[in-house]
């Protein structure tokens, strides 16, 4: 039905659920009324976010607007929903989603970065960058040899819970989201779950093993850029310097009233883990990669999942 129960009213093209579900990603408990494919539910009772049809209009939410759909943070413990005119496909969910969870997260002092990341030996190797620095498809290729994929497109990081540990992040959307020539390079195994979208040009496949839901310790961090193949760690100083380009929604930092705590979270995470440049030819083979951001981190011996 939509929001109002009325079929296709013009500003309310909303399909909610007839109960709403509980899911997890980045660590909270989402309640959701609208239907938010790729994530675990779970019984949990204690209720972090709540999604679900509401006006974009309020004074301290963090607002994305799309052409026919958008969505507000508010107070770090919900997310509004509007739909004014008949959406494509799933491009509601597939957008709402992690930039709800961007807007919470800013909310609650949290460190949102636009990076997709891979468990490896109990932790977390995140991939920052841009959009179309290959940040879905070198995570693709790790979930291909076994390794666990914790985010596609926004990786949440939350303060240590131990003096002695790094920052954490949980498992978010991990669904990747690759376009034709991603699916191309990375071959068989890649099962697209959706058509190719008209929107973004891009389908969402689900590879390697799901992740158990859980804190994983942050372990390296690399800055994504194309050229010649290339691995350089970053100093504490240069690394300071690089927030701006790895946040999601960088223009929220300001408005979300907790730009302080979010500064204070990154200098903790770059003062413990190490931040790397890689750089790569677009087309390198995927086994080489692999190797070389292993070896980096110092997680070059590693058993490997399968191979």
């Amino acid at each position: 039905m939509r929001a109002d129960g009325r079929q296709g009213t013009r500003g309310n093209f909303l399909d909610t659920l007839p109960t709403p579900v509980r899911l997890r990603a980045a660590g909270l408990t989402i309640e959701s009324e609208i239907a938010l494919p790729g994530l675990p539910e779970t019984a949990d009772s204690n209720v972090d976010v709540r999604f679900g049809p509401g006006d974009l209009e309020h004074r301290d939410g963090l607002t994305l607007r799309a052409q026919r759909f958008g969505c507000t943070a508010i107070g770090g413990t919900r997310v509004a929903v509007s739909v004014w005119i008949e959406p494509e496909g799933d491009v509601v969910p597939r957008t709402v989603l992690p930039a709800g969870l961007t807007g919470i997260a800013y909310q609650r002092g949290l460190l949102p970065l636009h990076a997709a990341a891979v468990q490896v030996a109990g932790s977390c190797i995140a991939f920052c960058g841009s959009s179309g620095a290959g940040k879905s498809t070198l995570a693709s290729a790790f979930g291909q040899t076994g390794y666990a994929i914790l985010s596609d497109d926004l990786l949440v990081v939350h303060p240590s819970p131990h003096e002695r540990l790094p920052p954490v992040a949980w498992p978010g959307p991990s669904r990747s989201r690759l376009d034709a020539d991603s699916v191309s390079l990375l071959g068989e195994g890649v099962v697209p779950l959706t058509p190719f979208s008209s929107w973004d040009g891009k389908t969402l496949a689900a590879i390697g093993p799901a992740p158990v839901d859980a804190p994983y310790p942050v372990a390296a961090l690399y800055l994504l850029r194309w050229g010649e193949l290339g691995v350089s760690r970053l100093s504490p100083l240069e690394a300071a310097a690089m927030l701006p380009h790895c946040l999601r929604k960088p223009g929220w930092l300001e408005d979300s009233g907790r730009a302080t705590a979010i500064r204070r979270l990154w200098l903790d995470l770059v003062a413990r883990v190490p931040v790397l440049l890689l750089s790569r030819p677009r087309g390198a083979p995927f086994p080489l990669l692999l190797s070389a951001v292993l070896e980096a981190c110092g997680q070059g011996r590693e058993e490997r999942p399968f191979s």
